[in-house]
Order: structure tokens, then C-alpha cells, then sequence
């Protein structure tokens, strides 16, 4: 694995990488996701920095996304925005603001997070309720080559890297009170151009069987076809892929609630989370349960999302 350190020093001014963990209970019931990002992609502020066309490197706009969730119910979630000097990064360890992961030469990743959760229209106002926890993933047993997602006209190149398909997963909240056991999963994501000026929206998901795991990835790009990616063990195969038919989740989003890659289906059982331009949901594949995503990059873009965004994002100091 390419340290946090190297990872960052790399990027260049449009550039982004983001590090993503998630974990499910065994029962389906309770889930988490945690993401870290150095040139946070889903920021109003940098947005508009980017159509301004101001130089913004990736250091300047720091974000750490946090979910919590238990059924159908947010127990807890945050988008926070911090500037550059709240960055700290080595051989082993990044930490943004409060949060910090550490990567174990053994190939478990440790998390501690320290931010605060707000509801929606209070978020910029800098209140808040504290969400304080960690979490620890086990090493897993396989780790799956670099996959390009894409590459735009001007060379620009997305790159999304599974680093732990399945493995044992814990997690355990002060604030609020919150815990399980489960299966968890770690990959990393990273570009040197602008996400909504590559992708229109895409579908991914997830599902493990103890250390087996199968993940499909469904990408619309901007420039070239349709096309999916299934990982399995070790290996990488591109095949075709498709969306079912949508539904509207609420604010606007209509997300499709099944997408197919090569032979594989991935289907929605349940929400989890339902935004302005991405939804998060149990999936279900091969009669086994994980998370699943689908992102918009169309609405994404629209002024009244970026609106939006402001209210429920946080800028941190």
C-alpha cells in the first residue's frame, strides 16, 4: 500500500484521493461508513473555487464523511470540511481534524473519530451533537489490483483500488452509544481531474461470505460507454453493465433500485441513506447481504444541490 504520505504529496492541483470503510452487522441491522478525503470531491466551496477556475490544490479542501445507522434510522452523520492545517500524514497513519486511521503492517486498519453531527439547515451553523468512537478492521486475504474507472479528453485518469474485500469488523461509539460485530470492507479511490468532468453517476456494491467478497462497479462516464467491473479474490474482470428502473428516493434523486455487471445483480433490500445526488443501501447479491451505492453527478452539479450542500456540510477549523 502506497503510504498516506506519498499518496497525498502526488496529487496534483485538481486531484483527489479519498480512503472509504464500511462495516455490517451480522444481522443486517446496524451499519457504518467512514470516509477520509484529501481534496474533498463532494465540497460546495471547493465547486466553486473549481468553476471559478482557481488553481485549488487537494490540501485546502479536507473532509471526513461519517454514518451511522441502525435499520432505516440515521444515528449519526456528518460531512465536515476542514482547511489544510488540520492534515497530518506518515508512512502509517492520516489524521483530518479529530479523526485519524492507521494502517498496521499486518494489514488491519484502526480508526478513531472525533467530529460532530448537525440536522439538515443547522449543519453551517457549526452545531451539533459529538460523535466519538473507533473501529478496527482485520486484515484481509486478497487485495485486488488498481481498476481505471476512467480517462477523460485532457488525460485525466480515475483510479479505484479494493484494499480489504472482506474481513472481521468492530466498531464501538461513546457518543451516541453504538456497536456492533460484523464484515467490513476498505477500498481507496483517487483521480487527477474533477469527478462530475468524468463520470455522469455510477453504481457500486458490495457482499462478503466470512473472507470471500464480491464487488461490482458500474460506471457511465462522460466520454466513452458504459462498462462494469467485477472483483472476486484477486482478480479483475470488465464486463458489460446496466441499471433497472429507478425510484424516487426523496430530494429529487431517482435511484435505480438493481444494476447488473457481466452475469451479477446487485439489488436494493433497504435504504440507508437518501441524499440530494447519492443514496446508500443494504444490497443484496447472490442471496448475500452488503452496502451498496449510487452516485448522480449530473444533480451534483445543479445550483440548487451545491444550495443545498451548504447548509448540510460543515466547515471546521
Amino acid at each position: 500500500m502506497i503510504s498516506p504520505r506519498a499518496a497525498i504529496a502526488e496529487l496534483p492541483s485538481r486531484g483527489y484521493r479519498w480512503w472509504y470503510v464500511d462495516g455490517l452487522s451480522d444481522d443486517g441491522r446496524r451499519g457504518f461508513t467512514a470516509i477520509f478525503l484529501v481534496g474533498s470531491v463532494f465540497s460546495p466551496w471547493l465547486n466553486a473555487r473549481a468553476k471559478r477556475g482557481e488553481p485549488v490544490l487537494p490540501v485546502e479542501h479536507l473532509g471526513v464523511h461519517l454514518a451511522l445507522y441502525e435499520d432505516e434510522r440515521q444515528v449519526g452523520w456528518t460531512m465536515a470540511e476542514y482547511p489544510a492545517e488540520r492534515l497530518a500524514a506518515d508512512e502509517r497513519s492520516l489524521s483530518i481534524g479529530g479523526c485519524h486511521l492507521r494502517f498496521s503492517d499486518d494489514g488491519s486498519l484502526e480508526g478513531e473519530l472525533s467530529t460532530r453531527s448537525a440536522p439538515v439547515f443547522f449543519s453551517g451553523l457549526g452545531f451539533g451533537r459529538a460523535l466519538r468512537g473507533r473501529f478496527r478492521l482485520a486484515p484481509g486475504v486478497s487485495k485486488p489490483p488498481v481498476v481505471e474507472l476512467a480517462r477523460a479528453p485532457d488525460g485525466a485518469s480515475h483510479h479505484w483500488q479494493v484494499q480489504t474485500p472482506s474481513a472481521a469488523f468492530e466498531v464501538e461509539f461513546d457518543r451516541p452509544g453504538f456497536s456492533f460485530r460484523g464484515r467490513g470492507y476498505h477500498d481507496g479511490n483517487w483521480g487527477h481531474g474533477r469527478l462530475e468532468e468524468a463520470f455522469k453517476r455510477w453504481s457500486w456494491a458490495r457482499v462478503s461470505d466470512g473472507d470471500d467478497a464480491r464487488i461490482l462497479y458500474a460506471v457511465e462516464p462522460r466520454h466513452g460507454e458504459p462498462r462494469g467491473f467485477v472483483v472476486e479474490h484477486d482478480r479483475v474482470r470488465t464486463c458489460e453493465a446496466s441499471h433497472g428502473d429507478g425510484v424516487s428516493t426523496g430530494w429529487g434523486l431517482v435511484a435505480p433500485t438493481s444494476f447488473s455487471v457481466g452475469d451479477a445483480r446487485a439489488r436494493m433490500v433497504r435504504w440507508l441513506d437518501r441524499t440530494p445526488f447519492y443514496a446508500r443501501y443494504v444490497a443484496e447479491l447472490d442471496g448475500k447481504h452488503g452496502v451498496g451505492e449510487f452516485l448522480d453527478l449530473d444533480r451534483f452539479q445543479r445550483g440548487s444541490v451545491q444550495f443545498l450542500l451548504r447548509w448540510r456540510g460543515q466547515r471546521r477549523v
